[in-house]
């Protein structure tokens, strides 16, 4: 959208007279309205995290991995915007979690002395697993 605003004024220049300035108005008027409609068509469909992996998440993940959390933390994973990610952005950031769950780096060490409590168990590590299974990055079926 912000590209198509850019080439209005430049468009216009390039009108010899009011009637190409109409048409290139309306042109990119419905451009607009096309990319407007496809970005809202992205964001519903990239799935939201289901309900008991949502769980896990918001007592393991979330306090860092927010819009709340740090900044290096959100840049690697950000759950508020979790439903803007693509389906292949959200596949590969899923099977970045099952692999940082794996080999026991998330949560961080410090995080995981201090509150013993957020540390995934063995199960919800099978969970969310089976969860980043089944996201799809295969959208041609």
């Amino acid at each position: 959208m912000l590209m198509i605003n850019k080439l209005i004024p430049e468009t216009m220049k390039k009108a010899k007279t009011p009637g190409e300035s109409f048409l290139f108005s309306l042109i990119l008027i419905l451009l607009m309205s096309a990319t407007d409609a496809y970005s809202q068509q992205i964001k519903t469909s990239s799935p939201a995290i289901p309900g008991n992996v949502n769980k896990i998440f918001t007592t393991s993940c979330v306090p860092c991995h927010t819009n709340q959390g740090g900044l290096f933390s959100r840049v690697k994973l950000n759950f508020s915007v979790w439903t803007k990610y693509s389906p292949e952005k959200q596949k590969e950031r899923a099977d970045k979690i099952c692999s940082m769950l794996g080999k026991a780096k998330m949560p961080p060490k410090a995080a995981r002395e201090t509150r013993p409590d957020i540390i995934p168990t063995k199960e919800q590590i099978v969970l969310i697993k089976k969860w980043a299974d089944s996201l799809k990055t295969d959208n041609k079926k």
